[in-house]
């Protein structure tokens, strides 16, 4: 089977809502063509990536000996068949393997299944197996080789290894998620269960994401601007909205305000907060003016701020606060006055 027959055969199966692009490596560098979807696709050639589906699970270990992917895929392999969960693996044709998981579930839309692929794939597989993949393929629009595209890297076609149940020319799957996996706070804007969210610590509010979030911050420039903002604000960012949920419309502004085409991954790996290295971003790129307060009182950790203390307080603590500051004014005039 070739690569523009699998994507007829998924359309013909039910699955439209994906996108293509075709990927070319010159000099070790990548270039990829638009993201469209594939009943736009504009050219002549077959488009050789394609955007994992909601209802998708992607597991992949990114080792970089072929020899160590194939050995841990044989392991996911045995835990997938001792659970009975259906799979069928393509190799891509450079070092990895794509085992493809497709899962449907009468209680949960596919949309709830996306929100959801971290703690499913740590479900299915346990918490070691669960190290060793790529937890990138479990973010949200995220594109992956084609089945049966040649490897834009290598050159090399990808093939088809093997399936367990079901059947890759019959798509989707008519799989059932486990009876144990439950999602206990469906409407949590990222899926994300309350008590990992008090654990996933960033502060209640920080003046120097408030800006990120807001404002174009500088890419690299040589000397002038010397760290990238996606490698250092990103992961801050997406914590930041898992810590506070109220504040889930950041995430989206942050990348509209960049101008950027980068993807959202980092809601699934749930980074935790880097008050320091947000500082050192600031600082190298002309921005730490939005750290003075934090650092002038000396109130600040990797996770806190200054400011993050004060909103974390009760209401009860807050009233209780603003009563003593008054009293000390008080007690202060009157001094005054006696003088």
């Amino acid at each position: 089977m070739d690569a523009k027959k699998f994507l007829n055969n998924m359309v013909a199966g039910g699955v439209t809502d994906f996108e293509v692009c075709h990927r070319t490596v010159i000099d070790g560098k990548s270039r990829f063509t638009k993201w469209y979807a594939y009943k736009d696709w504009p050219y002549d050639f077959t488009p050789n990536y394609r955007t994992i589906f909601k209802n998708e699970l992607v597991l992949e270990t990114d080792f970089p000996r072929k020899e160590d992917n194939d050995a841990m895929m044989e392991n996911i392999k045995k835990k997938m068949e001792k659970q009975k969960i259906p799979f069928y693996c393509i190799f891509t044709g450079n070092k990895s393997t794509h085992m493809h998981i497709f899962l449907n579930h009468p209680n949960y839309s596919e949309d709830v299944i996306n929100r959801n692929k971290a703690f499913i794939a740590k479900k299915f597989l346990g918490d070691e197996l669960y190290k060793s993949i790529d937890l990138a393929n479990l973010g949200k629009h995220r594109m992956i080789q084609l089945e049966f595209a040649p490897n834009p890297k290598s050159g090399n076609p990808s093939k088809y290894l093997c399936k367990y149940g079901g059947d890759i020319y019959n798509l989707p799957y008519d799989m059932k998620l486990q009876d144990g996996i439950r999602f206990k706070d469906a409407q949590t804007s990222f899926m994300i269960h309350k008590t990992e969210i008090l654990n996933n610590k960033a502060p209640r509010y920080c003046p120097f994401m408030e800006y990120c979030c807001k404002n174009e911050l500088p890419t690299v420039d040589g000397e002038k601007h010397t760290m990238s903002r996606n490698q250092h604000i990103a992961p801050n960012v997406a914590a930041y909205v898992l810590a506070n949920k109220e504040k889930a419309e950041y995430l989206n502004s942050y990348y509209k305000n960049q101008k950027s085409n980068v993807k959202r991954e980092w809601l699934a790996l749930k980074p935790e907060f880097n008050c320091i290295g947000l500082q050192n971003y600031a600082n190298n790129n002309g921005l730490g003016k939005h750290c003075e307060m934090c650092k002038k009182y000396g109130l600040y950790d990797k996770y806190k701020t200054f400011i993050a203390v004060q909103c974390g307080k009760t209401k009860k603590q807050r009233a209780a606060l603003k009563e003593k500051k008054k009293e000390t004014r008080e007690v202060s005039t009157c001094n005054i006055k006696n003088k």
